[in-house]
């Protein structure tokens, strides 16, 4: 049955093949060719004062919006728990939002859910950090008294 289905295919095609190569085709015209030429649809006007408002939208974001999502008045996602201050190499001990302290030196990198923190400055008892394009000020708590009870 397959083979009658495939012989019948083949004989119509080469039928199909035969008719197309039967048929006279004329390539050339005698009579010219008389399409007519639309004119194109004028482009709708712009208002250029309304682009030039658009265009000048800034979409980018502004540097500072990492802090934007601590909030207004909210602490930085770091705290400073202690500073070596030493000559050549001070360091700060800084702890995080996850209570884990990391110990860093000036140019090093915190990363935390809120963001990157740099340590910018080590002094005695502060130290300058960068967060979200701004400086900030970290200060050492006050020490505390014997028996009190923050």
């Amino acid at each position: 049955m397959i083979w009658l289905a495939s012989a019948v295919l083949g004989l119509g095609g080469l039928a199909v093949l035969a008719a197309g190569l039967a048929a006279p085709v004329s390539l050339a015209t005698d009579e010219p060719e008389t399409a007519a030429v639309q004119p194109v649809a004028a482009a709708p006007s712009v208002d250029l004062a309304r682009l030039k408002a658009l265009a000048a939208v800034d979409l980018r974001r502004p540097l500072g919006a990492d802090a934007a999502i601590l909030g207004a008045g909210a602490a930085l996602p770091i705290k400073l728990v202690g500073t070596i201050n030493e000559a050549d190499h001070s360091m700060a001990l800084l702890q995080r939002s996850d209570n884990s302290v990391r110990v860093c030196g000036v140019g090093q990198t915190l990363d935390g859910p809120g963001g990157r923190v740099t340590v910018m400055k080590i002094e005695r008892d502060r130290v300058t950090v960068q967060f979200g394009g701004r400086s900030y000020e970290l200060a050492m708590p006050p020490p505390a008294r014997p028996g009190v009870r923050p």
